[in-house]
């Protein structure tokens, strides 16, 4: 083997281990900007929903799903 077969063998076994080495890396912050999306995504549903159901409430119009539903609409003043 000459010197340069041992240099060009060396050296792709150090990129090896680097690829090797920062792979797990790489895939991990993959994940946790995936992860970072979908808590994004639940906490806009989140507040979607809450500010959804502020408005209904705003304008006079109850849920089913509340629990004050024998409550008459407010009253709307002719202001």
């Amino acid at each position: 083997m000459s010197i340069i077969s041992v240099i060009e063998f060396a050296t792709l076994i150090l990129l090896l281990l680097c690829y090797c080495a920062t792979h797990k890396s790489r895939r991990m912050e993959i994940e946790e900007i995936e992860r970072e999306g979908r808590n994004a995504k639940e906490n806009a549903d989140r507040l979607a929903e809450r500010n959804r159901i502020a408005a209904n409430k705003r304008k006079g119009v109850y849920g089913e799903d509340d629990a004050n539903d024998a409550l008459p609409p407010p009253v709307i003043s002719s202001n």
